[in-house]
């Protein structure tokens, strides 16, 4: 018996037909070139694919609908059987089950570092469409989430064939978009957010004086002044029988009024030789 069982799993084909339609059971799934591979798009709750085969490893590969409408793989996973019927069929070669990168991608990253590469978002117009995360892209935008700010920082993973779009990761996204999405290609750069530019140091101004200067330029007693300062000042020159010139000027001293400089005379004119020799009667 235990022959028997090892025979069968050994005749036992990798994957199996498993014709039937399929309905997505959680939010969404992404859609697959080939099994465990890129995300190339997202299939929604209650969207459909038409299955055609099942891999031991529980990839389902067959006609995906909602905004994707072409032939990948799916995890089973994330779907369920709703139907025994098949609508679409896709071919069984390797170029359509499993493509190339060069055949889908412009550009991409090394698939040996799944996270991809560290990019960030820059201000961008794009023709028809905004710096959103888009569930999918199939020569137009579909399936759109919010805006992505500037400077936000972003995972590369690779730019379409046409070069319009770009497929990202940003896991703290607050636009609801699953971790994986597409961007305008036109709206993201490589390398690192760049840092906030520091404020412009304020204007040098000069020093002021300090309290001790300010205190010792107005604080000058005379006789007359009425200041509380001054009458205070007086008060304890009295009490301590003080003869310090500060105290000497703030009890007897008179600020001298400022004399304003008078225009000098001009000189007078020397005699003239006729009035010299004029005479003297």
């Amino acid at each position: 018996m235990r022959r028997l069982v090892v025979l069968l799993f050994l005749v036992l084909p990798a994957s199996a037909s498993a014709d039937a339609t399929y309905s997505v059971t959680s939010d969404s799934v992404y859609v697959r070139p080939k099994p465990q591979s890129w995300a190339i798009g997202t299939l929604y709750r209650g969207e459909h694919m038409d299955v055609q085969e099942i891999t031991a490893g529980g990839w389902a590969y067959g006609y995906v609908y909602g905004s994707f409408n072409g032939c990948a793989w799916v995890d089973q996973t994330y779907i369920r059987k709703s139907d025994s019927t098949v609508v679409n069929r896709c071919p069984t070669d390797d170029a359509t089950r499993k493509p190339a990168e060069s055949q889908m991608f412009s550009a991409w990253s090394d698939p040996a570092k799944p996270d991809g590469v560290e990019w960030h978002t820059v201000d961008c117009a794009p023709a028809g469409a905004t710096r959103s995360a888009y569930g999918n892209y199939r020569g137009d935008f579909k399936n759109k989430y919010g805006e992505i700010p500037v400077n936000s920082g972003i995972d590369w993973r690779y730019t379409t064939k046409d070069g319009a779009a770009a497929m990202v990761k940003n896991t703290a996204n607050a636009v609801g978009a699953p971790a994986w999405f597409f961007i305008p290609r036109a709206c993201i750069a490589p390398g690192p957010p760049v840092p906030a530019s520091a404020p412009p140091p304020p204007a040098s101004q000069p020093p002021s004086a300090t309290p001790g200067e300010r205190a010792r330029k107005r604080k000058v007693c005379w006789k007359t002044s009425k200041s509380r300062y001054c009458k205070k000042l007086r008060r304890t020159c009295r009490r301590h029988k003080s003869h310090s010139a500060r105290c000497r000027r703030a009890l007897k001293g008179k600020r001298k009024k400022r004399r304003s400089r008078a225009a000098k005379p001009a000189p007078a004119s020397p005699p003239s030789a006729a009035a010299a020799r004029r005479p003297r009667r």
